[in-house]
């Protein structure tokens, strides 16, 4: 069962879908999700909320502030920080819900999304469980020379007071665009077909918050102490696998599930297992998981973080 709420209090409102399942003795748990860079809530996240909900978690799937249906300006604007904290604003919003376990809640998603779940799942004492889908974790060093040329003079006219500019989120091999590799440009063109917000494009301003962007120097590779797992494509040239593992390697408890393939392939024919595999986690996690303990019982003693009480949550309403 799917319907939309928005998230108000905090920040721009935000259009959410929240995916729950059929029937239910008690609480269930949940988890929050976002889209990858510069998508929106309609584009791959419902045929895992679908299973998820079958199986008998909660989804909670957002269009982050500037994006889709929420709210937010500069429009198509890619800003970290911000949209970890929609996340965060997502997770309130599931604790307050009536039927929802407050204490059993995750948290995932793809490419830039996974970057999100990785600073959340260090930080964010509310999640018990996360998976991380070919996350990015740093800015490529071989950056194309006309990408910096249109940054740079994004730069200069923002400096004398203009807006900034857009770039294309995806295209063909040889475009001016964020992603031109590993079949970007047919693969969102086809799994964006259902998603009438959409845009192809985000801020050129976006690419040095994206730059600066680092998720693991902000939770420190040790501090993501709840089960996490990760999932990686091999021949990934958008977020390659190996620049995860690096980043990824002292984190004790994460499960590394890596398949063959580009970033965008991992979801053609290998998505049925990548769904699967993301349900299970959540399922042993959260679903199989007993509340959590007392809160003043010490974080590291735990297996899936601390009870510490969240911060206020924001408020919500149907829309």
């Amino acid at each position: 069962m799917k319907r939309a709420v928005t998230i108000v209090g905090g920040g721009p409102d935000l259009a959410a879908d929240l995916f729950l399942p059929e029937s239910a003795s008690g609480p269930v748990p949940a988890v929050v999700t976002g889209s990858g860079f510069g998508g929106v809530k309609e584009m791959l996240l419902p045929v895992f909320a679908e299973a998820l909900a079958h199986a008998g978690i909660a989804t909670l799937s957002i269009d982050y502030a500037c994006f889709g249906a929420s709210a937010g300006e500069p429009r198509q604007q890619v800003d970290p920080a911000r949209q970890v904290d929609d996340l965060r604003r997502g997770l309130g919003y599931l604790g307050s819900l009536d039927g929802i376990d407050a204490a059993r809640l995750g948290v995932w998603g793809p490419s830039m999304c996974g970057a999100h779940t990785l600073v959340l799942a260090g930080t964010d004492p509310r999640v018990r469980a996360a998976v991380s889908i070919i996350p990015f974790v740093n800015a490529p060093k071989d950056v194309n020379p006309r990408i910096i040329g249109a940054v740079i003079r994004d730069v200069v006219r923002r400096a004398f007071g203009g807006a900034s500019r857009m770039i294309a989120v995806s295209g063909e091999p040889g475009d001016l665009a964020v992603m031109s590799t590993d079949g970007a440009l047919e693969w969102i063109s086809e799994v964006s077909s259902g998603a009438p917000l959409f845009r192809n494009e985000v801020t050129i301003s976006s690419l040095l918050k994206v730059a600066a962007y680092r998720p693991m120097r902000q939770v420190g590779a040790r501090g993501i102490r709840i089960p996490l797992r990760t999932i990686l494509a091999n021949d990934d040239t958008v977020t390659p696998a190996a620049s995860a593992r690096a980043e990824l390697s002292k984190v004790s408890r994460n499960d590394v599930v890596a398949f063959p393939g580009t970033h965008f392939e991992l979801f053609d024919a290998h998505l049925p297992e990548v769904v699967r595999l993301t349900v299970e986690w959540f399922t042993r996690h959260l679903l199989e998981a007993q509340h959590a303990r007392h809160e003043k019982e010490p974080r590291d003693v735990l297996s899936c973080g601390d009870a510490a009480t969240a911060r206020a949550q924001p408020r919500a309403h149907p829309r």
